[in-house]
């Protein structure tokens, strides 16, 4: 590989992540807009907002995807945390209304 087509390569995966990064972004507030439902329905059934049983089996399967994908499951937890993090915030937001 010569110095242009290293240049373009890196040009084309930069452009590539960007479009990645605008996907997650999406798939986040998608995700997080679930929450208006979820916590309608822990209201009505009358569930605390945090689930340990559910956040439990959320973290198994982190582990086995991190195996399977070959990815670091600490970072992964890390994003997952996040996630579960602005559900949380949002369902608490909404509870308060």
């Amino acid at each position: 590989m010569n110095k242009k087509e290293a240049e373009i390569l890196l040009d084309d995966s930069r452009k590539k992540i960007d479009d990645i990064d605008d996907q997650i972004i999406d798939l986040i507030d998608e995700r997080t807009s679930l929450a208006f439902q979820i916590a309608t329905a822990k209201k009505v059934l009358n569930k605390e907002i945090k689930d340990t049983e559910r956040e439990e089996f959320i973290q198994e399967k982190i582990k086995k995807l991190a195996k399977d994908k070959n990815i670091n499951e600490i970072s992964l937890k890390q994003i997952i945390d996040i996630l579960t993090d602005l559900s949380i915030q949002e369902q608490e937001r909404i509870l308060r209304r």
